[in-house]
């Protein structure tokens, strides 16, 4: 009787002695994980936080050069400047802030037609600019030469020698709308014809007045209107190509020519 007692008793203790030993694994692991969730938690942000202030105060988060392409006209320095962009200022003033950029730079410069800033790597920029054309000059009373942008807009300065880039001349114009309109459509004249032009003189008359004269580089002369100069002047080449001699080209109405010699 004692003998079943006690193999009783040992096998009731050694299945307790396995279930605590079940219930504690798991108590065991389930604290390790809570505890391993706290410390990530915790340090994950922190140490987050300290890349990001490192990278703050490091070189890498400055502006390390600065490089200009397609500013053939406007100064490296001038752009630089308008765009408040210099060699260590934080990359944040060009990243995410194209847009800006550019409206800055088209705002305060009308020879600037688009500007566009990129990253060159983790901190060199380049800016690449698109610069409005000269496609002609303005010549006031005293024979100065004022080059004129293909948007239309007359610079204030003057140059010199502007014969050597063989550009034609917008003169007598006083409405600035007008020679805008004239500029934009010489500009997308075929190259044979906008190339032959000399001179455009507005030559307002009682009969016509928004007329025009052109002086072509062959010799010809052409009398057309502001209103049918899209229209009219294509047909120029085939025109001029049946002459026998130097002509007066008439487009105001209709199309007809004479020798220039007969008048």
């Amino acid at each position: 009787m004692k003998l079943n007692k006690f193999l009783l008793n040992n096998i009731f203790k050694s299945h307790s002695t396995k279930d605590k030993k079940k219930r504690v694994l798991p108590l065991d692991n389930s604290r390790k994980k809570s505890t391993l969730k706290k410390f990530l938690v915790f340090f994950v942000p922190l140490f987050l936080v300290l890349l990001i202030s490192l990278y703050f105060i490091s070189p890498l988060s400055k502006i390390n050069s600065i490089s200009v392409v397609g500013n053939n006209i406007v100064s490296k320095s001038y752009i630089k400047n308008k765009a408040s962009v210099h060699v260590g200022d934080s990359v944040f003033k060009v990243i995410g802030k194209n847009k800006l950029l550019n409206e800055k730079l088209t705002k305060n410069n009308s020879q600037i037609k688009h500007a566009n800033f990129k990253m060159n790597g983790i901190n060199n920029v380049k800016i690449y600019i698109e610069q409005y054309k000269v496609i002609g000059y303005n010549s006031d009373k005293n024979n100065r030469a004022y080059p004129i942008l293909e948007s239309g807009k007359v610079l204030s300065s003057s140059v010199d020698n502007p014969n050597t880039d063989k550009l034609p001349y917008l003169v007598n114009f006083t409405n600035n709308e007008q020679r805008k309109y004239v500029v934009k459509v010489m500009n997308n004249l075929p190259s044979y014809i906008k190339n032959n032009i000399r001179v455009i003189s507005f030559n307002p008359t009682s009969i016509f007045p928004d007329g025009l004269r052109l002086y072509m580089r062959d010799g010809n002369k052409v009398y057309v209107l502001i209103s049918n100069f899209k229209s009219k002047m294509p047909y120029y080449h085939s025109i001029a190509s049946k002459l026998k001699s130097k002509s007066v080209i008439k487009l105001e109405v209709g199309a007809y020519s004479y020798p220039q010699s007969n008048r």
